[in-house]
């Protein structure tokens, strides 16, 4: 399994790029039988305006065949998605806007994000694809364009999420920014008893509802916040590694180095010296 900050290979014929968000026009040129499984360490979105492409991502219902298809990668995501074999390369072609670590992780404090790879299509999608066709033909679209094109792409993704007892979904929307302000605020060990007592439901009950409307148990979604603030941080601040990882809520920097090379593949020190290149 390889570690790619971009997703499908493809000649670029439009881009619109900040220090946030990279959104580009894309023409694939890798055929599937070349696609092995990889991950990709930034968030990012593949909306597929022409041709069959093939994802493992979750959906809810059938997708529509020969329709446009949106793919939300959250950071780290591991798949082998790619066009189908027959697909005339030539003839497809896809969006992808990619986010910064630091940005995905400012996003989350205002959105409930999935936290597993999610696809739709329908009309939204199609609405989609031909907003972010015009945006790649104007270079001068600002910055917060492009924010607000992602919040629109992640709206029709985000129910696909949660599950459909309004009560359930209430409760684990809460836990999930209960869990993840934990994280970034920082603070003492979690007590997950007190915390299902607080919610009035059982701890296993607790457990088993949140993997179920988010596909991953309450813990597996706190490293993965840890995971997402100890990027960012790697990324645009020069606090010594040992306060990363403090403040990242891990015992020590030695904790931090191991949790970020089996995510990332990449020491702390070596995800900074890269993202500082």
């Amino acid at each position: 399994m390889t570690s790619t900050s971009f997703h499908v290979s493809g000649t670029t014929q439009a881009a619109l790029q900040s220090p946030a968000f990279d959104l580009r026009l894309m023409v694939p040129t890798k055929p599937a039988h070349a696609i092995a499984v990889h991950r990709h360490d930034e968030a990012h979105l593949i909306l597929v305006s022409r041709g069959h492409y093939q994802t493992s991502a979750r959906h809810h219902g059938p997708l529509q065949a020969d329709a446009p298809l949106l793919v939300l990668n959250p950071p780290r995501t591991e798949h082998q998605d790619c066009f189908h074999e027959r697909q005339t390369l030539a003839d497809a072609r896809f969006f992808s806007l990619t986010l910064s670590a630091d940005t995905w992780m400012r996003l989350q404090s205002c959105m409930d994000l999935p936290a597993l790879a999610l696809a739709t299509s329908g009309p939204a999608v199609q609405q989609l694809a031909h907003a972010w066709a015009g945006a790649c033909q104007a270079p001068q679209t600002p910055v917060w364009d492009l924010e607000a094109a992602f919040i629109d792409a992640v709206t029709p993704l985000v129910p696909c999420s949660v599950g459909t007892r309004a009560l359930t979904r209430t409760w684990v929307a809460g836990l999930r920014a209960q869990l993840r302000a934990h994280v970034m605020e920082g603070g003492a060990p979690l007590q997950w008893t007190a915390m299902a007592q607080r919610l009035g439901v059982h701890p296993v009950y607790m457990t088993r509802a949140f993997r179920q409307h988010t596909g991953m148990s309450p813990t597996a979604f706190v490293r993965r916040v840890q995971l997402d603030k100890a990027a960012a941080l790697l990324g645009h601040t020069r606090k010594p590694l040992v306060d990363v990882a403090l403040e990242c809520l891990y015992f020590d920097q030695a904790h931090l180095a191991h949790a970020f090379k089996a995510a990332y593949g990449l020491t702390p020190a070596a995800y900074r010296r890269r993202k500082r290149l």
